[in-house]
């Protein structure tokens, strides 16, 4: 057997080897570090961190971009579809609206200033946009501009669409009126007052208001009073969930046999 002495010196030299062992390890640790520094390893590693950073950055920022883009066009979108829906369920916003009379009694309505037959005007009565005309009872008129031509009104033709606020008087006693032409072009959305509208029209045979829009009016009475020679008038389609007076309605229309 080996003496205890033996032994430990064995233990001695185990541990100093491995001592040993560890140092050189820590040299060529040391000297690969270097290396690798002097090479330029590193930094290229360390410049390449530092890029990807910024990279990683960018990318955010154009992510943030384009998504700000991509809400705005929704957004967009939205606005058009919701202006679109409120013009179909609301109608369209009042135009402008130029009253003029041609040598052969037509009394033309138009949404712009210049009318079709400019050559053949009698007389122009400006821009009634927004206008509402009212019934005088002390002189039983109107103070719609035509009035005191309306004798000489013989046709009503809506040239181009318009989208008036009132009708109210607009051919109150043209008593020579015998044909409107164009109705459709008449945009009533807007329309709040169809007061006396048709009043005295006594030439008249039908009127077609089967496209009126009525569901702003609040005023219906004596809209079709003493049209005389009226036979049948079809109000079907009428809204009248917002009116509030209808007195006197068809009031005079002695050849009325059908509404």
């Amino acid at each position: 057997m080996r003496n205890k002495k033996a032994i430990k010196e064995e233990q001695g030299i185990t541990l100093m080897a491995l001592v040993i062992t560890i140092i050189v390890l820590l040299i060529l640790v040391a000297i690969s570090v270097s290396a690798a520094y002097n090479s330029g390893i590193i930094h290229f590693g360390v410049q390449g961190a530092k890029e990807y950073a910024k990279s990683a950055v960018d990318e955010n920022k154009i992510m943030e971009e384009t998504s700000g883009y991509i809400d705005s066009v929704v957004q967009n979108i939205k606005d058009l579809l919701a202006n679109k829906e409120d013009e179909e369920t609301q109608g369209k916003a009042p135009t402008d609206i130029y009253a003029f009379l041609y040598t052969d009694g037509t009394l033309a309505f138009n949404n712009n200033s210049v009318p079709i037959k400019p050559n053949e005007v009698s007389k122009s009565y400006g821009n009634i946009k927004g206008t509402t005309y009212s019934y005088n009872s002390d002189t039983s008129k109107t103070d719609a501009p035509w009035y005191d031509d309306r004798k000489e009104i013989t046709t009503v033709n809506f040239e181009t669409e318009v989208v008036p606020t009132s009708t109210a008087c607009f051919f109150m006693n043209c008593t020579n009126l015998q044909k409107i032409e164009n109705i459709k072009n008449l945009d009533t959305s807007q329309v709040t007052n169809m007061s006396r509208m048709y009043q005295g029209c006594s030439k008249l045979t039908s009127i077609d208001v089967s496209s009126f829009d009525t569901s702003k009016v609040t005023d219906m009475s004596y809209m079709f009073i003493n049209c005389t020679q009226l036979t049948s008038i079809d109000v079907s389609n009428f809204n009248t969930s917002g009116v509030t007076d209808m007195n006197s309605m068809f009031f005079g229309g002695s050849s009325l046999n059908e509404i």
